[in-house]
């Protein structure tokens, strides 16, 4: 059977960049999401994967009022995005995702640009490394303090210029993957 991810964040956040890195597409590659378009109003948008035709991936933007949360149901895995520090908005759409039994993955999408802005502040004291693992506990350590730490959660880096790069394969991996947890 099919198998649908509802990819939540806020507009703007880069959900499409987080969607092609999520199907394995580059940013000119057909049917690649397109970067920077409007963002859709009212309910979720399809975009299926192109290797995997029983994988589907709704985008779905973070909204005040019931929105996300009503289209929960509708799918098997969520997973949530922002491109800052996750907020309380996130810990209630994980929170209810996972009482309703869903697999929920968390993203910080244009990690690209915030590694740059700390490779051009820290010059020759940057360890990528490093800063990717403060990064991922920032991300990480805002989502406990709205009381998803123990133990404290998984998050995906994603760039925004290039999918391919930092987690986007990790996230594909863990996709496919639930995919086959859900055929079986």
């Amino acid at each position: 059977g099919d198998v649908s991810v509802v990819i939540v964040g806020a507009p703007g956040c880069g959900k499409s960049a987080l969607l092609n890195a999520a199907r394995g597409l580059a940013e000119d590659d057909a049917g690649a999401a397109p970067l920077g378009a409007p963002a859709s109003c009212g309910g979720p948008v399809l975009y299926p994967d192109p290797a995997r035709p029983n994988l589907l991936l709704w985008e779905l933007p973070l909204a005040e009022g019931e929105g996300p949360a009503r289209w929960l149901a509708e799918g098997d895995v969520v997973l949530l995005a922002t491109d800052g520090l996750f907020d309380a908005r996130h810990a209630r759409l994980a929170q209810q995702a996972r009482g309703a039994g869903k697999t929920v993955h968390f993203a910080r999408t244009k990690a690209d640009l915030a590694l740059h802005t700390l490779r051009r502040l820290l010059a020759e004291r940057y360890d990528r490394a490093r800063a990717l693992d403060a990064l991922r506990a920032a991300c990480a350590r805002s989502l406990a303090a709205h009381g998803l730490g123990e133990p404290l959660p998984g998050v995906f880096l994603v760039s925004g210029h290039e999918p391919q790069e930092l987690d986007g394969p990790l996230l594909r991996q863990a996709l496919v993957g639930d995919v086959r947890v859900y055929e079986r």
